[in-house]
């Protein structure tokens, strides 16, 4: 993986927390607004994180950090 991809995927992580931690959840349309980025995009990079066990999806599409994506945030601080 190259630095780029890893500051990208950190940039959905650390949106993934953030919009949970203000709402309770989040859902891909809630980190697209958060990170002002087009839907599809998230969309296309949390199938990624999930594939990475970064990210899961739950009952209607909310997306939770994994304790794998906890522990990378925690990485990086």
């Amino acid at each position: 993986m190259n630095s780029r991809t890893a500051a990208s995927q950190m940039n959905y992580l650390k949106a993934v927390q953030k919009v949970t931690e203000r709402q309770g959840y989040a859902r891909s349309v809630d980190v697209a607004h958060e990170l002002n980025y087009k839907g599809s995009s998230v969309s296309v990079a949390v199938k990624r994180l999930c594939e990475l066990g970064y990210l899961e999806k739950g009952y209607a599409n909310l997306i939770f950090l994994t304790d794998r994506g906890r522990e990378q945030i925690q990485a990086v601080k």
